[in-house]
C-alpha cells in the first residue's frame, strides 16, 4: 500500500502560514461554562432560545430559598 498515495499538500499563504483547503465557519459566541481541559460550552450571540430562556429565568421569583435535596 501507498501512504501516501491521496496526498494534497497544503496551500501556503502570503503570510507565511498553511491552511487546508476546508470551508470555515465564524461565529460569534458567549463562552458559557469553561471546563477543565480546555474544554468549554458556548452560545451563538442572537440566538433566540437564549433571550426567550433568559426573559423565563427575569420573570421566575427567587426569593425563596430552595429545599435541600429536592
Amino acid at each position: 500500500s501507498q501512504i501516501w498515495e491521496n496526498y494534497v499538500e497544503r496551500e501556503e499563504v502570503s503570510n507565511g502560514t498553511t491552511v487546508e483547503k476546508k470551508q470555515q465557519e465564524l461565529l460569534k459566541v458567549t463562552v458559557t461554562e469553561v471546563l477543565g481541559g480546555g474544554k468549554f460550552y458556548v452560545q451563538p450571540i442572537g440566538d433566540s432560545n437564549l433571550a426567550s430562556l433568559e426573559k423565563q429565568l427575569a420573570n421566575l421569583n427567587l426569593q425563596e430559598t430552595p429545599l435541600l435535596g429536592a
